[in-house]
């Protein structure tokens, strides 16, 4: 992604709102596997074997384009402790001015006015 859009890898960090140095070792790693390979290919090989080589490759790239956009989204997904604070404040109100302060007989009797307070 970065090489190949013509983007610096400052824009690239920048547009997936990732820390720079995060996505300099990605790269980083992504060449060395890349330069690994071409080292193992050197010999003399089919077109079979370039083939699987290059599709290893691909494979490879993918894997780590899907390990970035999975840190990405863990990155924008982290809650708020306050996300569900108007509901927590709901229950406990109904709590203090319902529900603790008496003895239901039966729990349709208790559904009932439960779904009258609401």
């Amino acid at each position: 992604m970065v090489g190949e859009s013509g983007l610096s890898l400052r824009e690239v960090a920048n547009r997936l709102s990732i820390p720079e140095s995060s996505l300099r070792y990605l790269v980083k790693k992504s060449q060395e596997v890349k330069l690994l390979e071409t080292t193992k290919n050197s010999k003399n090989v089919t077109a079979d074997e370039m083939e699987l080589s290059r599709l290893r490759r691909e494979l490879s790239e993918l894997k780590a384009e899907r390990d970035i956009l999975k840190k990405v989204a863990a990155y924008f997904a982290k809650g708020d402790c306050y996300d569900n604070a108007p509901m927590e404040s709901f229950w406990g109100t109904l709590k203090n001015e319902l529900v603790s302060h008496r003895k239901y007989r039966s729990k349709q009797e208790a559904i009932i006015e439960i779904t009258e307070y609401t």
